[in-house]
């Protein structure tokens, strides 16, 4: 979703995927680009579950009957796995048209022209990042001392907050790489502190750790006041 968002574009291998999948100009036709491109994102994925699915299911459906039965036809049970995958691959198409269906109609009630519908993920760029997880008011790392004072010495909080403005990324050429440095560091840092029987540091270190490899960072755009705008109250009479 966020890469369909950020490329709000469709490209040729797009059409061709989704035509392929039955998909055409009929039920993609008034939909932002955006929409389409996602869809057939997705599509790719049904395709590959699709090639994927028939030997788990055969897996599965071998491990459970084995239990009860000596004698199995390994051949009608491979026939039934492909039965059940492709089964399973037009239900997720079924469910993929519907869903688009409705979509425009949504976008077709608060936008009027559906394709002026923006996209609803927009990625933080690096300078936005830094902000939401090491020196904004509210980030990351604000909240986690925060969460800390009450259960430390005031000293080794302080020279904690020292060390954590002394590396702020956000001066570096590459930004990115600086900050999941930075984030590495405070891992090691918050995981090194001592602990009590009131409290210890494992799960916030984890939590940084995961923070520190994730590769893309968004936020969603707030439509609020585009669906109260087209909110009206009727009285009953």
């Amino acid at each position: 979703m966020l890469r369909a968002c950020e490329l709000n574009s469709v490209s040729e291998e797009d059409y061709v995927d989704l035509g392929r999948a039955g998909l055409g100009s009929c039920l993609l036709g008034g939909l932002p680009d955006w929409v389409v491109s996602y869809s057939a994102r997705l599509v790719r994925f049904i395709n590959l579950e699709r090639t994927k699915l028939p030997e788990e299911i055969l897996r599965h459906n071998l491990e459970e009957k084995r239990k009860y039965f000596a004698d199995i036809c390994l051949e009608v049970e491979r026939s039934d796995a492909e039965d059940q995958a492709e089964g399973v691959y037009n239900q997720r198409l079924q469910n993929l048209a519907v869903t688009l269906d409705k979509v425009r109609y949504v976008m077709r009630c608060i936008f009027g022209d559906p394709k002026q519908a923006p996209p609803p993920l927009e990625k933080l760029t690096p300078e936005e990042t830094v902000s939401l997880l090491w020196k904004g008011d509210g980030s990351l790392v604000d909240e986690l001392l925060q969460c800390m004072s009450p259960y430390m010495d005031a000293d080794i909080l302080n020279d904690l907050r020292s060390k954590v403005r002394a590396r702020d990324p956000s001066d570096s050429d590459d930004i990115q790489k600086a900050l999941q440095k930075s984030l590495l560091w405070l891992r090691d840092e918050v995981r090194s502190l001592p602990c009590t029987y009131k409290y210890r540091h494992d799960a916030a270190a984890d939590l940084i750790h995961v923070y520190a490899y994730t590769k893309s960072f968004f936020r969603v755009r707030n439509m609020m006041h585009l669906l109260l705008h087209q909110f009206t109250l009727v009285h009953l009479t």
